[in-house]
């Protein structure tokens, strides 16, 4: 399937519809398939007779409810108004009903009906009244209209041109496409089905539909989905959660209406659909939670940290019609409804949305992202007035779950000014400047994965303050570091932190500061820490590097109500734990290193004191990296052309603004890089210390290389590149054997039994055929084949393994 799978069937479409009026073309087989399908669709439950006779006990001759005020809250009654008319067409036709086929309840619906439409309240919000009462006439039209049309033929007129009006706003106001477009053309065309129309459906396809469902490329202006499945609103604004859930809705309602009739769209739509599933949503997804880092200002909403379920309930509809994954569907959507993953059904991998400067690593047991902004993304929004302290959300927001639940009472109770991962001056007045969101300063903002790892890199220039900010998402968890933290005028006296994390708090909290054995307290508590130490909660450890700010350590009872943040009410009471640095007022080169480690004991966040599982290579103005201990990886994110110089063997260098990422593990060297700041065409990166054999590389003697790279342009500008080669004569490791048996069987400490094959193949009593490799006797890797993956392990090791591809330990027997 390609990215623009829609363009033929658009013009085609487009041809249809000019060609002039169709009324009526269509088979009286085709319409009658789409309103029944509609019919069924929304026809509700039966409603409890008393309401019904309450409904109509204060119905009067014209229509109106006389306990409803229409002039002092018009917009709030008129809803309720249309609200009524719904359940009287209801009790009409539903069975089992003691209003069923009872003349005088229809005729009651269509004189309410009319009431509410020659009197077109428009409220001065568009969306009102070009999507929200479209979205009530949903359960009157596709119920009613057929009757309607032959027994009060003057409602029925005014009632499709209701419909129709829909269209025509949509033609002169196309609100950029997504969410919005893909809305008015669903409830616009449900008056087209009704009303037998084949040119109004034709229409909307081509005006609404395609460009709200098709994937957009970097120079598109519409929103809507991008070609890395990340979903834009209001600009250049991550949107999945919210917007990307109304358009996906309605896309997915559309589709699902035509499918299989004369105006069915195409198997490539329904692929695209479940593309934008798998490769985005997923993605962003934590069991039923959703990243808030894609929620815009949809954070606000108590009903925010469920998300997904949204998108779990579209799932049958995408399969109704034959998708080419279905196993893949109806897996994610277990995980959401059962809020995580389950024995045989998980998800992993890492994923670069480089078309929002946003990052995510979804594992069997973790999750973890890093949302940042630059000049050519959006921070969250606060429009209608919801997300009213989102004035830092999007300044590298790094979020970390292995419960699923340690953000859920976050969106009220946090303290805005110190999201997770942001650095940012402690003011009062936590507003976005722009009420839509704010465009980023600073160029330099990217990310890059291998699939499973990957690192993320931003220049922080907003509200005042510089930095350099990057993350390294390791094997082991994910390593940060910040530089050149200032703010850019002395009289920017307020403190400054870097906010590690903020989650509900619960279970006690593990403080081990450097050559002390620690201590564990339990809220309420505030503990500050210098230097080296190690902060440990709900199985996340975070170890901090020497030469940090002061460490705050805090969990306290907080109390907020859901109207500062937003417009719903309700007071919330909890218990948060905060980690921050404190960087203190007026900084000017200010920095940071830390990593947080999920799933650990508290003894095994205080071993990683003594062993910190990255090595920090550099933190200046030219290049942030490190390297991972036991596997080899190196993580460099170059701010300007350079030379990183690991040891003294081997060295990195580049040519201009680079993400780097060098690996060599099992037989193989790799090295993938990306341009952060989407404008170079070729990137060059020489490297020195490293064997590497096959073809295609440049070889400068014996030693550097030379990998002139050419980067991806147009809509995958920012997208990272990858070289590899095997590494010549990579050793088998030589396990110690003893024979056991005349049969052949061997077995080497704590493996157990196992016959040696050829290449390094042996067969295990308990794991059958595996590949055994290593560069040395303390790093043994494993190929399980039934696993499809490696696993790596150590001699001292008891019977535990880590798997490479998923990150996270399993037990051999």
């Amino acid at each position: 399937m390609t990215l623009r799978v829609l363009s033929g069937i658009v013009a085609a479409l487009i041809c249809v519809s000019l060609q002039g009026p169709l009324h009526g073309a269509t088979s009286p087989s085709t319409w009658q398939t789409l309103q029944d399908r509609l019919f069924d669709r929304y026809l509700d439950a039966g409603p409890p007779a008393a309401e019904v006779g309450q409904v109509l006990s204060v119905m009067d001759e014209d229509g109106q409810f006389t306990d409803l005020d229409y002039e002092d809250t018009p917009l709030a009654d008129f809803r309720d108004h249309l609200s009524r008319v719904s359940l009287l067409f209801t009790a009409y036709y539903r069975s089992g009903t003691v209003y069923h086929g009872d003349a005088d309840i229809f005729a009651a619906g269509a004189v309410a009906l009319e009431w509410w439409l020659r009197e077109d309240y428009r409220d001065p919000n568009w969306w009102h009244t070009y999507i929200g009462f479209p979205a009530r006439l949903a359960r009157v039209t596709p119920i009613a209209g057929r009757d309607l049309r032959a027994d009060f033929p003057e409602v029925y007129t005014l009632l499709i041109a209701y419909h129709r009006r829909v269209l025509d706003y949509l033609r002169g106001n196309p609100m950029g496409g997504g969410a919005n477009l893909s809305d008015m053309g669903y409830f616009s065309l449900l008056g087209a089905v009704v009303d037998e129309d084949e040119a109004w459906v034709r229409a909307l396809i081509a005006e609404s539909f395609d460009p709200a469902i098709r994937v957009l490329g970097k120079d598109d202006e519409f929103e809507g989905w991008q070609v890395d499945a990340s979903m834009h609103a209001h600009g250049p604004q991550l949107h999945n959660a919210t917007y990307g859930y109304a358009l996906m809705n309605s896309a997915t309602r559309a589709v699902r209406l035509l499918f299989g009739t004369a105006f069915d769209l195409g198997e490539e739509v329904v692929e695209l659909l479940q593309w934008q599933l798998l490769e985005g949503v997923q993605r962003m997804t934590y069991g039923n939670w959703f990243d808030y880092n894609a929620t815009g200002r949809g954070i606000s909403r108590p009903s925010s940290p469920r998300f997904a379920s949204g998108f779990a309930n579209i799932v049958p509809f995408i399969l109704e019609m034959d998708p080419s994954r279905p196993e893949a569907l109806q897996a994610f959507r277990e995980r959401v409804l059962n809020g995580g993953p389950t024995p045989g059904n998980t998800f992993h991998g890492a994923q670069a949305f480089y078309r929002s400067d946003f990052l995510t690593r979804v594992q069997r047991n973790a999750y973890t992202s890093v949302r940042m902004v630059s000049n050519r993304t959006i921070r969250n929004e606060m429009g209608n007035d919801e997300g009213r302290k989102n004035r830092y959300f999007g300044d590298g927001v790094h979020l970390t779950l292995i419960h699923g639940d340690e953000y859920d009472t976050a969106p009220v109770l946090w303290d805005y000014a110190r999201i997770p991962g942001v650095t940012a001056r402690q003011v009062s007045n936590l507003r976005p400047n722009n009420i839509w969101g704010e465009r980023g300063r600073a160029s330099y903002a990217g990310s890059l994965t291998n699939g499973n790892r990957g690192l993320a890199a931003m220049v922080k220039d907003f509200d005042g303050m510089r930095g350099r900010k990057s993350w390294f998402l390791t094997r082991g968890g994910t390593a940060a570091l910040g530089s050149g933290i200032g703010v850019v005028h002395p009289s920017l006296r307020d403190d400054v932190f870097t906010s590690v994390n903020q989650t509900q708090y619960e279970g006690g909290v593990w403080i081990v500061p450097a050559g002390e054995d620690g201590e564990e307290v339990a809220l309420p508590f505030e503990r500050d820490l210098e230097g080296e130490a190690v902060v440990w909660h709900r199985g996340i450890g975070y170890y901090f590097f020497p030469e940090n700010g002061t460490i705050r350590v805090k969990a306290s009872t907080v109390s907020a109500n859901w109207s500062e943040v937003g417009v719903s009410e309700g007071e919330v009471t909890g218990d948060m734990f905060s980690l921050y640095l404190d960087h203190g007022s007026i900084p000017q080169d200010a920095g940071y290193a830390y990593m947080i480690s999920p799933w650990v004991s508290p003894a095994g966040a205080h071993a990683v004191l003594d062993q910190p599982p990255v090595e920090i290579l550099s933190r200046d103005s030219m290049v942030h990296a490190v390297e991972e201990v036991r596997c080899g990886t190196i993580y460099a994110a170059f701010w300007e052309a350079g030379e990183l110089v690991v040891d003294e063997r081997r060295s990195i260098s580049v040519d201009g603004p680079a993400l780097v990422m060098v690996s060599e593990t099992l037989g193989e060297w790799s090295l993938m890089a990306a341009d952060p700041e989407q404008a170079a065409e070729t990137l060059t990166v020489t490297v020195t210390g490293w064997s590497m054999g096959g073809s295609g590389f440049e070889r400068l003697g014996e030693d550097p290389y030379q990998f002139d790279l050419d980067l991806p342009q147009g809509d995958h500008t920012g997208a990272a590149v990858r070289v590899s080669a095997p590494i010549p004569d990579y050793p088998l490791y030589s396990f110690a054997e003893t024979e056991v048996s005349p049969e052949g069987w061997m077995r080497a400490d704590r493996w157990g039994p196992y016959k040696p094959g050829d290449g390094g193949w042996a067969y295990h009593a308990d794991l059958g055929w595996v590949l055994m490799r290593s560069d040395d006797a303390d790093d043994i890797f494993v190929y399980d084949p039934r696993r499809e993956t490696w696993l790596w392990t150590r001699s001292d090791l008891p019977a535990w393994a880590y798997d490479l591809q998923a990150e996270v330990w399993i037990q051999w027997k």
